[in-house]
């Protein structure tokens, strides 16, 4: 009796030791059973009763169910891929997302990197060359700079890389690019005014941000406007509900009189406000055109007061196309507004 009592006392640890480990085989079986892979969405497959929440863990291609398409799923090799290759954009959009699309859900870091004309810090925002992922989508943003300069179309390329460590974590599949075009909101137009049979060509540069707007006409004194200081005579402008008003001038036609003691002035208004009974086209993505209002006067140099010639103003016509983005000539940026 006394050595079966000896040999209990001697068994009892290895029970204690056999339970421990039976337990922690259990346990990472458990675990395992847990994790999304191949295996364990065959085991849910065999099990043949599935509730939702196995449906929304296991259920990889998305499908409403779990069967043998999500272990073809999970098998199949991990690839990624842009929602569309291009967008055109215009710079005062704000912000440019650009969607990729993992076959798969993905966690761990995305690389891609940044080319072509467009210039971090002068025409979009710098961000980094890699993003966390966690999940089969991610978004990259980027953030146009909405500048006040006429300028060409920029380019701006994204491209898809390989993470840095081998064997590599996803596969790039068409189209692993994506190219945004980033077209000025800043504009050039030409076109003419028309009135008593007369056809006056003029020019003018509207630049603009979502704060503000200004706008110029640009003369050089070799037509039918005299140099502007610069260059440049004002337009004010006003566009809203298709509605397109601009207000050209004053314009010295001459120097100071000293006889009068007054400068020749001209005012031009041009309005395109579309209506029952007239033609008249507004379109700011390419083609403004409407009626002339124009006026001339004396300014006195002290009092500048304007004494208007005539009775009524001349009317017309005027029409004006917007010009290529990629045009030839001076970069005009903008011009600090007078206190005044």
């Amino acid at each position: 009796m006394k050595n079966a009592s000896n040999k209990k006392k001697i068994l009892m640890p290895y029970k204690h030791i056999l339970f421990f480990v039976l337990f922690m085989i259990i346990s990472y079986f458990q675990i395992y059973a847990n994790e999304v892979n191949e295996q364990s969405i065959k085991n849910i497959i065999l099990e043949r009763i599935q509730n939702q929440e196995d449906v929304i863990k296991y259920d990889v291609n998305n499908d409403g169910k779990v069967n043998v398409g999500d272990v073809i799923k999970e098998m199949s090799p991990l690839e990624v891929f842009f929602a569309k290759s291009k967008s055109i954009v215009n710079e005062g959009q704000g912000i440019v997302d650009c969607e990729i699309i993992f076959t798969k859900s993905f966690s761990g870091k995305l690389y891609y990197e940044l080319s072509g004309s467009a210039i971090p810090g002068v025409d979009f925002e710098e961000i980094s060359s890699s993003v966390e992922v966690n999940g089969p989508r991610i978004k990259i943003s980027i953030t146009l700079i909405d500048d006040i300069e006429l300028e060409s179309t920029k380019v701006l390329l994204l491209s898809i890389k390989h993470s840095e460590s081998k064997p590599y974590n996803y596969s790039l599949v068409h189209p692993n690019t994506h190219t945004i075009i980033i077209e000025d909101n800043d504009s050039k137009w030409k076109g003419h005014l028309l009135r008593n049979d007369l056809q006056l060509p003029f020019e003018i540069n509207i630049l603009k941000n979502q704060e503000q707007i200004q706008a110029f006409l640009i003369s050089y004194g070799y037509g039918v406007f005299p140099k502007g200081p610069d260059g440049l005579w004002p337009i004010s402008i006003k566009e809203a509900h298709q509605t397109f008003i601009a207000e050209i001038g004053p314009i010295e036609m001459n120097e100071n009189s000293s006889l009068l003691n007054a400068k020749l002035i001209r005012k031009i208004k041009l309005i395109s406000e579309p209506s029952e009974k007239s033609n008249h086209f507004f379109d700011f993505d390419s083609r403004i055109e409407g009626t002339m209002q124009e006026e001339w006067g004396f300014q006195d140099s002290n009092s500048k007061h304007l004494s208007r010639i005539g009775d009524k103003a001349i009317n017309g016509t005027f029409i004006l196309l917007k010009q290529n983005a990629d045009f030839d000539g001076i970069q005009q940026s903008f011009v600090p507004m007078s206190n005044k």
